[in-house]
């Protein structure tokens, strides 16, 4: 059964976005935000691959093969001009491993509470291998002996506070906990690399804007401050909010911003 990826579209505007949302979550979500983003855009709302409708029967997924599903639905969209990345959470962070492919493409990045700024240590290679998380995924029968494992981590400061929170409630449930390790072994392919990233944006003059919640405690908004700090025309704005805020004072924040 082949790989496809399941996405929505809505707005009419004269401009394409194309959004990637969090872990667990599901592109229905950006529809939240379509009274922000419906008269400037149309945006294409990605189900990532094991989430919402999308169909992926590999074990994990690839840099590569998004873009190739992307572009894939680029060219069914008949998109072949510029267009900007959105990403929430997980979704920032694909966009981080991904943006190489489509750097010359890319008019703007809207950043959601992305991952991948903080440098968090459950996202390194050294401390995580591939084979220590594919083991570890192995271990899922035994949801409490591997909480006992990220319990032992957060006590070592290798997760943060929101991050264990999380964990612990994605293992209530045997198809959360495999969803959970398939996309964090898949992660493992997507590397994070801020210099090549800043690097991009400047030699192509692509804007960013950064939206946090201010009561974010998973992805906090220090990280992107120093991000932006050199980057001319760079924006960070804060909501009222938590990390799981795709809702209306997200786009009450995205309607007044000019992007």
């Amino acid at each position: 059964m082949p790989n496809k990826l399941h996405y929505i579209r809505f707005g009419n505007g004269p401009r394409f976005l194309i959004a990637f949302h969090g872990f667990a979550d599901r592109a229905e979500l950006f529809l939240n935000l379509r009274y922000a983003l419906e008269d400037r855009f149309t945006v294409i709302a990605i189900d990532l691959p094991f989430h919402g409708q999308s169909n992926w029967p590999l074990k994990e997924f690839t840099p590569d093969q998004l873009r190739d599903s992307i572009n894939e639905i680029l060219e069914k969209e008949s998109i072949s001009g510029e267009f900007t990345l959105m990403g929430h959470s997980m979704g920032g962070r694909i966009i981080l491993g991904i943006n190489e492919f489509f750097k010359d493409r890319i008019e703007a990045y809207i950043m959601l509470s992305p991952a991948g700024f903080q440098g968090a240590k459950s996202d390194s290679k050294l401390l995580f291998p591939k084979f220590i998380r594919k083991f570890l995924k192995l271990l899922t029968s035994k949801p409490i002996f591997v909480l006992t494992i990220f319990r032992f981590g957060r006590l070592m400061g290798l997760i943060n506070r929101g991050t264990f929170n999380f964990l612990k409630k994605q293992f209530e449930f045997p198809e959360r906990r495999k969803r959970l390790f398939d996309c964090w072994i898949s992660l493992y392919n997507f590397p994070i690399d801020l210099k090549t990233f800043k690097k991009n944006i400047l030699e192509n003059k692509i804007s960013i804007h950064f939206f946090y919640g201010s009561k974010d405690y998973i992805t906090p908004a220090k990280y992107a401050s120093k991000f932006i700090a050199d980057v001319p025309g760079a924006e960070l704005i804060l909501v009222e909010d938590g990390h799981y805020f795709l809702k209306a004072p997200l786009a009450e924040a995205l309607s007044i911003t000019k992007i």
